[in-house]
């Protein structure tokens, strides 16, 4: 679900990053509240972020684009982190003191023309939830 910078809840501490368009490498946040200031201004700007809340149950994707935040806010249902129909991912960081960032690839079923309209999985979204310890 898309939301704006005041939507942000910064009563939550966060796990993740945000990179800023000036670094070489991002600020990781570890149980930690946000810097919200790091939203204000033109330059620097957060090019990308991914930042989770668990005792929120949410995600939060973080992109700039032509001047504007692109936000999306995702409810993660704990059930979801060891659902077998919710595939985990892991992937290798750069330039962060964490290993692997990890993820939850979400599908759906959608109707294919291409099989006889018959229901096929779709790839619907990737969470962030976290970094892997």
């Amino acid at each position: 679900m898309r939301v704006e910078i005041q939507d942000i809840n910064t009563e939550l501490r966060y796990e993740g990053y945000l990179w800023l368009s000036n670094a070489d490498a991002p600020i990781e946040y570890s149980d930690s509240p946000l810097d919200m200031t790091l939203f204000e201004g033109a330059n620097p700007f957060i090019r990308e972020g991914y930042l989770y809340s668990q005792e929120g149950k949410c995600s939060l994707t973080i992109k700039h684009a032509d001047g504007h935040y692109l936000i999306n806010q995702y409810g993660v249902p704990e059930e979801d982190l060891n659902d077998p129909e919710v595939e985990q991912l892991r992937f290798v960081t750069h330039r962060m003191s964490q290993r692997y960032l990890k993820f939850l690839r979400y599908w759906r079923e959608d109707e294919s023309p291409a099989c006889l309209n018959l229901p096929v999985k779709v790839f619907d979204r990737i969470v962030f939830v976290g970094f892997e310890k």
